[in-house]
């Protein structure tokens, strides 16, 4: 017997529609969503000396038809230590802008500008950044840098130490090493 006349293909079929239309109800939102909006990270630039600051500068723009009302952005780790030897100096508050596009469309952007220093010579990525809006988040791209050791600020040696610091960019641990038989030798003199 069939419980208050509910027929059993009817039920089962009946649910396996309202399961494919929540499928399709759950996943159209966030493709058509997901599209619409960019979160980008931009440095000034991305080769420096040991120590040097650079500014990032993190956007995020959406069509001004959606209802995005604030934005938080938060560094990889979040706090002074944002990770791979990265150091943050300063932040700016965060801006918002409108503008229109070549097409015609009107756009709204949040945008905050970040100082950040490395302390280590090499090759280091600046992690992506998150944005936090209407109970969602959002990861920027990260950014590769070049950090190198200047040495136009040794003065006062002949021309054997110069050719020491000249050696291959690439080679920065024998640059280091170079740098302190040479100062040790100089105080021993």
């Amino acid at each position: 017997m069939h419980s208050i006349g509910v027929y059993p293909a009817f039920n089962e079929s009946f649910q396996k529609t309202l399961r494919y239309l929540s499928y399709i109800l759950l996943f159209i939102p966030f493709g058509v969503f997901c599209q619409n909006i960019d979160f980008t990270t931009k440095a000034s630039k991305t080769k420096i000396v040991i120590g040097e600051t650079t500014n990032v500068k993190l956007e995020f723009k959406f069509p001004s038809s959606q209802l995005i009302d604030s934005v938080e952005f938060q560094l990889a780790k979040g706090g002074d230590s944002i990770g791979n030897n990265w150091e943050l100096w300063g932040k700016s508050n965060i801006e918002k802008s409108s503008y229109e596009n070549e097409n015609g469309e009107f756009y709204i952007s949040f945008s905050q500008n970040f100082t950040i220093a490395n302390f280590d010579s090499g090759s280091y990525t600046f992690p992506p950044s998150i944005a936090f809006f209407n109970s969602n988040k959002l990861f920027s791209n990260s950014l590769e840098f070049i950090i190198e050791i200047d040495d136009s600020n040794v003065s006062g040696m002949d021309d054997e130490h110069n050719y020491l610091l000249n050696l291959s960019k690439e080679n920065t641990k024998i640059k280091i090493i170079c740098i302190i038989l040479i100062a040790l030798f100089n105080i021993l003199l």
